[in-house]
């Protein structure tokens, strides 16, 4: 189990442009922390750069335990803009690639489990191109939780999900940290998510400054 994320003094930049500046925090397990900010701000590239798929130009991103970079996919779940599915396949098809993916056992067992709770089951053998967007954000959100990580790193998680769609992920959330788990959550919908997080904070211009959230 990941006990802490520390970030400290973070930048990232391209040529002599920073959109990171001197960012940091920490969070220890159980707690999740909502990123707000502007456009550009530099949200996606803070939660590209924690996932390790982005190099900072400098500063620090330590998990404790010590986190290689062989054991980040068994460790973290990323929801980047693009849902990273594919077209070709159905809902329970591409649930199984990541299951595999992931070495989970019974990995069908689980894709049945993730799409009933997902409200996807009933589409489980619809193509995906076939889909409605909300559908597929529901299924995104699902590859991204399959394999319980202990880190979850959620960008606008709640864009084009239905009311239900948006039940279900704060129950996600809410027992990701009932596990123990921790989070960062980027979003322009603060209000959807400041009673389910630890701490808030704001990136504008690259600079970030976080507070204590009122949430539990």
């Amino acid at each position: 189990m990941i006990e802490k994320l520390n970030v400290s003094n973070l930048d990232y930049g391209y040529d002599d442009r920073l959109v990171l500046s001197g960012v940091s925090f920490t969070l220890d397990r159980a707690e999740a922390l909502l990123v707000t900010g502007p456009n550009g701000a530099g949200k996606t590239t803070l939660l590209r750069c924690l996932a390790r798929l982005l190099r900072p130009k400098s500063g620090m991103i330590a998990f404790e335990p010590a986190l290689p970079e062989q054991d980040l996919k068994r460790f973290v779940g990323l929801l980047d803009h693009e849902p990273l599915v594919s077209e070709d396949l159905t809902i329970e098809e591409n649930l199984l690639v990541f299951a595999r993916l992931y070495h989970l056992p019974e990995p069908a067992g689980k894709v049945r489990e993730v799409m009933g709770r997902a409200g996807l089951a009933a589409i489980g053998p619809r193509i995906t191109r076939e889909c409605s967007s909300g559908q597929i954000r529901r299924l995104a959100v699902a590859r991204t939780v399959i394999h319980a990580p202990d880190v979850l790193l959620l960008d606008e998680p709640a864009v084009g999900l239905d009311e239900e769609g948006r039940s279900w992920l704060e129950r996600i959330l809410r027992e990701h940290r009932e596990g123990g788990g921790l989070a960062v959550i980027a979003s322009h919908e603060p209000a959807a998510f400041e009673k389910i997080v630890t701490h808030c904070g704001v990136l504008d211009q690259g600079r970030f400054t976080a507070r204590r959230s009122d949430g539990p």
